[in-house]
C-alpha cells in the first residue's frame, strides 16, 4: 500500500515541528485565532483532543482489529489546515502507510504505546502545555477520552465477539498495565481517568470527566459537555 494522497492546502506541519517551539507556536496561534478561542490555553485543548483522535485512532483500530502496526512515528505523519477557509479543518496523513513487522500481538502493541505516547503525543503535549500553560492533566483526559470512545463505542459496535474479546484486553491494557514509561510518564496517565460510566436522566451512559476541555469556551451557546465537572 502506497502512502495517502496529499490535499493541496496552504499549511503544511509534521508532527516532528508540532515538537519544536519555533513552528508549534505559530501553528497554534493560527489555530486560536481560526476557532475564535480565548486564549492559546483553550486552543491547546480544542487542538489537543483533535490530534489525539487523529494518532491514536487509525493506531489501535489497526492493532486491536486487523493485528497490524501502522507506523505512527512524527516523522510519518503530517497536519494540512487551510487557515483562509471558515472552520478549522485539519486533515492527518501518514507519509507511508506501511508498519512494522513483529513477532508477537503482546509485542506489536507494546511497541505500538511507545511510539504513540512516549514518542509522538507526549513530547507534543509538553510543548504546547508549556507555550499554553494549559495543564498536562487536561491533555491526557482528552486523550484518554478519544482512546475509551474508540474502544467502547466507536470499533465495538461493529465487532465480532472475537473481535470483542481483544479490544476489551488491549483496553485494559491500556489502562492499567502498561507502564508509564511507555507513556513518557512516570505513571500510566489513563488509569486516573477511567471511571465508572454514569447513566444520565436521558438514558446516556457516560463517564463523568475530572478535569473541564473548555468547549464551552468555543461554542456559540456556552454549553458544557454532558461529562463535564464544570456543568452546574
Amino acid at each position: 500500500m502506497g502512502p495517502s494522497p496529499l490535499p493541496k492546502q496552504n499549511d503544511i506541519i509534521y508532527g516532528t515541528e508540532l515538537m519544536k517551539e519555533e513552528s508549534a507556536q505559530p501553528y497554534l496561534e493560527n489555530v486560536t485565532a481560526a476557532i475564535n478561542a480565548p486564549s492559546k490555553m483553550v486552543a491547546a485543548s480544542q487542538f489537543s483532543k483533535r490530534y489525539a483522535r487523529f494518532v491514536t485512532e487509525p493506531a489501535f483500530t489497526a492493532l486491536t482489529m486487523d493485528e497490524k502496526m501502522l507506523d505512527l512515528s512524527p516523522e510519518n505523519t503530517v497536519l494540512y489546515t487551510d487557515f483562509s477557509q471558515d472552520s478549522w479543518k485539519p486533515e492527518f496523513h501518514l507519509l507511508e502507510s506501511t508498519g512494522q513487522k513483529k513477532s508477537t500481538y503482546q509485542e506489536k502493541r507494546a511497541i505500538l504505546t511507545e511510539q504513540v505516547f512516549a514518542g509522538h503525543l507526549t513530547p507534543v503535549w509538553k510543548l504546547f502545555s508549556h507555550i499554553s500553560h494549559l495543564p498536562m492533566p487536561i491533555l491526557w483526559e482528552n486523550t484518554a477520552v478519544r482512546v475509551f470512545s474508540l474502544y467502547e463505542k466507536k470499533i465495538r459496535n461493529s465487532a465480532s465477539f472475537a473481535e470483542i474479546e481483544r479490544l476489551e484486553q488491549d483496553l485494559y491494557y491500556l489502562v492499567y498495565e502498561a507502564p508509564g514509561e511507555l507513556f513518557g510518564e512516570r505513571n500510566n496517565p489513563f488509569r486516573l481517568f477511567h471511571q465508572k460510566l454514569q447513566k444520565t436522566q436521558e438514558g446516556e451512559w457516560i463517564r463523568e470527566r475530572r478535569t473541564c476541555c473548555f468547549n464551552y469556551a468555543v461554542n456559540d451557546c456556552g454549553n458544557y459537555c454532558a461529562a463535564c465537572p464544570k456543568k452546574p
